[in-house]
């Protein structure tokens, strides 16, 4: 079992990389609470994603406790299965054991480093301070065409919040509706 600090570690790295949404809260002491929030990281996790040793040693302990749960649960239900006549409740686990698949044939379409992509395109136009928020966004869709609008709004709003912000430091707006890094 991993230890809150791994855990914490892990997730950190893991929403860095990956650029996922909801962020984790990696100061949580809750190991629940950050084992189900990696649980649901896992499933999005691109071939293209690379980890620290460490965390990939994390993500490849909750994948190793996924699977035995699984494991564990099919020998109880083959003995339901022999100790009862087929009804329409034993109908409803084998659907739910077909949605599992399906949402994983979605995972390899994810591209978990997007938002990364996203930050590292808009970094010197941040940096240089003279862009508008739509200039911004006409240079990210010209770059990723099939991104989503509202995606690319959101961050850029999120980047002047600091509990949301993705960026390497706090976006600023002036009054010429320009952005740019906060100033340290």
């Amino acid at each position: 079992m991993s230890t809150l600090k791994q855990l914490q570690n892990a997730a950190k790295e893991m929403d860095e990389v990956m650029g996922l949404t909801p962020v984790p809260n990696v100061k949580s002491k809750d190991v629940d609470y950050l084992t189900g929030w990696i649980k649901e990281a896992v499933n999005e996790i691109a071939e293209e994603d690379e980890f620290t040793p460490a965390t990939q040693e994390v993500i490849d302990e909750i994948k190793e406790e996924e699977i035995e749960e699984d494991e564990e649960d099919v020998p109880v239900k083959k003995a339901k299965e022999k100790a009862k006549p087929e009804t329409k409740e034993k109908a409803k686990p084998e659907t739910k054991e077909k949605a599992k698949p399906e949402t994983k044939k979605k995972v390899p379409n994810f591209k978990g480093t997007a938002t990364a992509d996203k930050i590292k395109e808009l970094d010197p136009l941040l940096k240089a301070g003279k862009s508008t928020k739509k200039e911004l966004i006409d240079a990210i869709l010209a770059k990723y065409p099939d991104s989503n609008l509202s995606g690319i709004v959101t961050l850029l709003t999120d980047g002047k919040n600091p509990k949301y912000n993705r960026f390497p430091k706090l976006l600023v707006e002036n009054d010429k509706k320009q952005f740019s890094y906060k100033k340290d």
